[in-house]
């Protein structure tokens, strides 16, 4: 369930497409985000969703940890923010630079298989033309898997910027980070769009949820096989995570309202404080995991999760 009236109302206006009189009252009103962009706020809002820094790293975390909640729940295989991946393969790294940089690549999971571990990455898109101009505008599912098929390319660029930079590497030549991005194979894109809708990684990967889910917990849900209960944690699932979606934007467009109106202080904007907790929460379990050096590592909105 969405949390607050004010969350479901935000929600509810953009559906129906009303006029929603709290972000209507600011047309015309300059706001910027993280303070490189500059946006107009529409009659309805859309453009509270699409603010850069803070906020949009709140909602990046918020459907990020869903996930991994329901991960956890099922006992599936994933470690979220993983460590020490890519340092080692920086030849020429300084020692002094921040533990943060040391990262040099921060993906969102690590997912260990049988057929070898992979790479995963959550992605949000806000309503803005690029994301939703043409046919993306109507076409489902468009937007979000446009989206998806440029985050390997992304990693990749990332990757060798960092081998030109640590290791000296020539631009046309493939470098030890490079090498080390490619162990991984594809990285999976997992895209949460405005309207809560998912590419088709994310749908794979809720459905593999769910199988892993059902064999490990069937008896104690009381199923009398996996098969029902695969049915029973896919639906729990889909409503979890799509809820999870539609929850984060609706709460970016209600802290960034906040700040225009000057009541950040304000209990239904400043719901910061419990997205809070629950990341100190989430802090302690990764450094029971990592120990010290993950604790000093991990922090709200990881600057190098690109």
């Amino acid at each position: 369930m969405l949390d607050t009236p004010d969350e479901l109302n935000v929600e509810m206006i953009r559906f129906y497409k009303t006029k929603n009189l709290r972000s209507g009252s600011q047309v015309n009103n300059k706001t910027r985000g993280g303070g490189t962009y500059t946006r107009t706020v529409d009659p309805h809002g859309d453009n509270l969703g699409a603010i850069t820094g803070q906020h949009m790293l709140a909602k990046h975390d918020h459907i990020k940890w869903s996930l991994y909640q329901i991960m956890q729940y099922a006992d599936f295989r994933a470690e979220c923010e993983p460590k020490g991946l890519f340092r080692q393969f920086a030849q020429f790294m300084d020692e002094s630079e921040g533990m943060r940089k040391r990262e040099i690549i921060q993906p969102d999971f690590l997912f260990q298989r049988a057929t070898g571990a992979y790479l995963g990455d959550v992605k949000t898109i806000s309503f803005t033309t690029s994301n939703y101009g043409g046919r993306k505008r109507t076409e489902p599912h468009l937007a979000v898997n446009t989206r998806a098929s440029k985050v390997h390319k992304e990693y990749l660029n990332k990757a060798k910027a960092a081998d030109r930079k640590w290791n000296n590497t020539p631009q046309n030549a493939v470098g030890p980070i490079e090498l080390r991005l490619n162990e991984f194979g594809a990285v999976r894109p997992f895209v949460f769009g405005f309207l809560g809708e998912t590419n088709n990684a994310v749908r794979k990967l809720v459905k593999d949820i769910a199988t892993v889910g059902a064999r490990n917990l069937w008896r104690q849900m009381g199923q009398t096989s996996q098969v029902n209960a695969y049915g029973v944690l896919l639906g729990t699932f889909r409503r979890t995570v799509g809820v999870a979606a539609v929850r984060a934007n609706a709460r970016m467009k209600l802290r960034v309202l906040g700040t225009l109106l000057g009541r950040r202080d304000d209990s239904q904007f400043y719901r910061a404080s419990r997205e809070e907790a629950r990341f100190r929460e989430a802090e302690w379990d990764n450094y029971l995991h990592h120990g010290p050096r993950g604790q000093s590592d991990y922090h709200h909105g990881f600057e190098h999760c690109i």
